[in-house]
């Protein structure tokens, strides 16, 4: 005999045999589902996963975002790292490179090249902090003693000079000594007008300078 498939939304029809059933006598069709109303089941779960899973991608935070800072120039790179969620699978980056105040002054002197980044910090997609050498220079690139210090060097002295003292404002364990040397002398309200000034300044400090392990007076070759 024919017997209709008992999933809900199957019109298939297939032939079965009868069950004798010992209590009440009658014959009975086997209660029957086809294959392929079977077979529907798995893939409909498969593709609400998969829709689910699409959305929590589009529409969920899952990214992990960071900065990192050139070690040649001080410029700023903000990173957005789109994950899948909650393990460290990147499918898309995105990069902002930003100019600094830093970054802005080297250009006229530093030589050309290109960006050398050192990671600073990041977080996100289950990361809480993550730290890298650059962590503590962010601040240091809009240093106004910093920017002010290299921009008369850099006029008095010229860009070899200048390029002595960047060094010190792009290396992690020496740019907080290299700014409390410059604090100590109170280089933004000195009045430094001419060489003669700046030197003076230079001279005055020079003592300052051997209390900050690394950062050294630039002497001409």
């Amino acid at each position: 005999m024919l017997v209709s498939c008992k999933s809900t939304d199957c019109k298939i029809q297939f032939a079965t045999t009868l069950l004798h059933c010992p209590i009440c006598g009658e014959d009975a069709p086997l209660v029957a589902v086809c294959d392929a109303a079977e077979s529907r089941s798995p893939h409909k779960a498969k593709f609400v996963i998969l829709a689910v899973f699409l959305v929590l991608i589009v529409l969920g935070p899952f990214r992990f975002s960071s900065f990192s800072i050139c070690d040649r120039c001080g410029a700023v790179r903000n990173s957005s790292q789109r994950q899948l969620p909650f393990v460290n699978v990147t499918y898309w980056t995105s990069h902002d490179i930003v100019e600094t105040s830093l970054s802005q002054l080297a250009s006229s002197f530093a030589p050309q090249h290109e960006h050398s980044w050192l990671f600073g910090h990041g977080g996100g997609n289950s990361v809480m902090c993550a730290l890298g050498p650059a962590g503590s220079m962010r601040g240091f690139t809009s240093d106004t003693d910093i920017v002010h210090f290299l921009a008369l060097t850099h006029k008095f002295l010229g860009p070899e000079a200048a390029n002595h003292y960047l060094s010190f404002a792009l290396d992690p364990e020496q740019c907080r000594h290299f700014s409390l040397w410059l604090q100590m002398g109170d280089i933004s309200g000195s009045q430094i007008e001419t060489e003669s000034d700046y030197q003076q300044w230079v001279e005055q400090n020079r003592l300052h300078i051997v209390d900050y392990s690394g950062v050294t007076v630039y002497q001409a070759s």
